[in-house]
């Protein structure tokens, strides 16, 4: 059973970090992990040895100079290897925006083998480990310079993938692309034709929380999205954009906002 790392969708989550750098006390970030899945991008990149990987049950290997991609909702797992060196990215839907508007389903494949190619954006990700102080626009705009040299070496194409956890990973990414209607748990089994009660249970044993919450956290995350960027509220105030976002009334909104971001939105109308 993969597990959901519900964390690494965070609002603006960004993970850029080298195998062997040092984490909690007496630990280190590594590169393999357990089975788990989440909506970000994940990357790693091979600087030395060797790594062995399991991306949607496809077992391959990747070695230096390499470039390993994990695309949304896709289950993974990376063995350990004490030879592997290197980096590890993940990035937020956040900083994906452009790419996902330009090339929409299609990503890169899984393994990137291309070494000459991979030097250079390697070099870039080692400058970019670096330098990760600052704005949010400033990470926004390094990860668009990465994913900019990625595009350029390796055009998106539309890649099948097999999907463990089908189930659970059809709810997620219908959520996604419908937060903003009337969607209930109900619904979505209906319309996917699944058995609400089987997909209720699987949902909150894979996902280690329940709907109708996951639901509201994307809502929340969606209006932070818009709220914060003027471009995309235009002139909209707060329970506009709630109600565009799915909420369907004003103590639904504020108590989940309340519930995910630890605060009520009050503090929010100084920038009306």
């Amino acid at each position: 059973m993969s597990v959901y790392e519900k964390w690494s969708d965070t609002e603006e989550y960004i993970y850029l970090k080298k195998r062997g750098q040092p984490s909690l006390p007496g630990m280190t970030h590594e590169i393999y992990c357990n089975v788990n899945f989440h909506k970000s991008f994940e990357f790693i990149f091979l600087t030395a040895g060797e790594q062995e990987i399991c991306i949607d049950g496809e077992h391959d290997m990747a070695y230096k100079d390499e470039i390993v991609f994990v695309g949304s909702f896709m289950p993974h797992s990376f063995a350990k290897c004490e030879s592997a060196e290197g980096y590890i990215l993940v990035l937020n839907d956040w900083y994906l925006q452009f790419f996902k508007n330009l090339y929409q389903e299609k990503v890169f494949p899984t393994v990137l083998r291309d070494h000459e190619a991979n030097r250079k954006i390697i070099e870039y990700v080692a400058s970019w480990h670096l330098d990760q102080d600052g704005s949010k626009y400033k990470k926004f705009n390094q990860a668009n310079k990465f994913l900019e040299m990625l595009c350029e070496a390796y055009p998106p194409r539309t890649v099948k993938h097999k999907r463990s956890n089908e189930i659970v990973i059809n709810i997620l990414s219908y959520i996604d692309e419908n937060y903003m209607e009337d969607i209930s748990l109900n619904t979505i089994a209906d319309t996917l034709g699944y058995a609400k009660e089987y997909c209720s249970k699987l949902f909150n044993q894979v996902v280690d929380e329940n709907f109708r919450s996951y639901l509201n956290r994307v809502r929340i995350s969606k209006f932070n999205q818009i709220w914060n960027s003027p471009q995309l509220r235009q002139g909209r105030i707060i329970l506009q954009i709630a109600y565009d976002c799915g909420f369907e009334s004003q103590s639904t909104f504020y108590r989940a906002y309340r519930e995910v971001c630890g605060s009520t939105p009050s503090a929010l109308k100084s920038k009306n």
